[in-house]
């Protein structure tokens, strides 16, 4: 009997290799062997320097919509696995990430319409998430800011730094209401999200003369208000 490493040296080699390993194993050992972790390890990302983070991101999405084992026919989620890395794997830019969705999804996923896809095969449908995968079919545009807000490969010091922000209010982004205690809500509205802080000054009275106020924060906490008059 083969030991059992010899058949994960085999998954990155030839595929009659690989199947004649695997079939010579006895159906426990196939259910022992098909394992998400065994057939497509984790990548170290940091040493694919010439594949762009975001890409790397969205890679490693798609390995998470895999199931880690499958209740059933190991040597079909083995066959899956392999080929469904293979093709992600060939993704090393956002072209190659749409042509996938064009072309390379196909032994997986069929699209039938524009709005709508299937299981390509029932037989494969209980190894994946397809709303995993498709989430980036038509919204590859979000991929960087999605690998961004994830701090995916995110050294400290990138993490660090992505605490600090500066909100800044003007009359026409700011809306304050009493609150309690002599205190008011004021409601600071950005790019990309609605900020509240409560303050015994109100923000719109301050902003009335069309001012500006920059509100430093630093991982979600206010760390004071700089009011910038005209």
């Amino acid at each position: 009997m083969r030991k059992l490493n010899d058949f994960g040296e085999k998954i990155g080699g030839a595929k009659k290799d690989l199947w004649a390993s695997f079939h010579e194993l006895p159906e426990e050992k196939q259910n022992e062997m098909a394992k998400k972790d065994k057939i497509w390890p984790r990548p170290r990302y940091d040493s694919l320097n010439n594949v762009e983070r975001s890409v790397l991101y969205w890679r490693n999405e798609m390995r998470k919509a895999v199931v880690s084992h499958p209740q059933s026919n190991a040597s079909d989620y083995v066959e899956f696995c392999t080929n469904f890395k293979k093709a992600v794997e060939k993704c090393c830019s956002m072209e190659d990430i749409a042509e996938f969705y064009r072309e390379g999804i196909k032994p997986f996923m069929k699209k039938i319409d524009e709005k709508k896809w299937k299981y390509a095969s029932k037989r494969t449908k209980p190894f994946f998430s397809g709303i995993a995968v498709l989430k980036y079919a038509n919204h590859q545009d979000v991929i960087a800011s999605d690998c961004s807000a994830s701090n995916f490969m995110a050294s400290r010091e990138e993490k660090e730094a992505k605490k600090y922000d500066i909100v800044q209010a003007t009359s026409a982004t700011t809306e304050s209401k009493p609150y309690r205690n002599s205190m008011f809500a004021n409601k600071v509205r950005t790019s990309n999200c609605i900020h509240i802080f409560y303050d015994k000054q109100n923000f719109s009275k301050m902003l009335e003369d069309n001012s500006i106020l920059f509100i430093p924060m630093y991982d979600k906490t206010r760390l004071g208000v700089f009011h910038l008059k005209n």
